[in-house]
């Protein structure tokens, strides 16, 4: 993983999900702050996902937010949980 890469990286939910449920899931996955992601079509999420969850969450003035400040910290959440994974694999392999 590059740090240019790193803004087209998508988490998959089959992960963490059957594939069951994200077929019935249509109002996406609730995460901290009552932010509310909307899975792609292939049940990913990827920076216009997150983009869009934290935009339009509760108490952002999105005035105040500009799409390169949301883009630049995804790329370095993505940085940093792959640095996790390189530095510890037995503890964050595949996780």
């Amino acid at each position: 993983m590059t740090p240019d890469k790193a803004v087209d990286f998508q988490f998959d939910l089959t992960d963490h999900y059957t594939k069951d449920e994200l077929d019935r899931n249509t109002s996406g996955v609730l995460v901290g702050d009552n932010v509310r992601i909307i899975l792609n079509q292939q049940n990913r999420v990827g920076l216009p996902e997150i983009q869009a969850g934290f935009l339009s969450s509760p108490g952002v003035n999105c005035a105040k937010v500009c799409d390169k400040w949301v883009e630049n910290h995804f790329c370095l959440l993505v940085w940093k949980l792959c640095c996790l994974e390189r530095s510890y694999p037995d503890v964050f392999k595949g996780k």
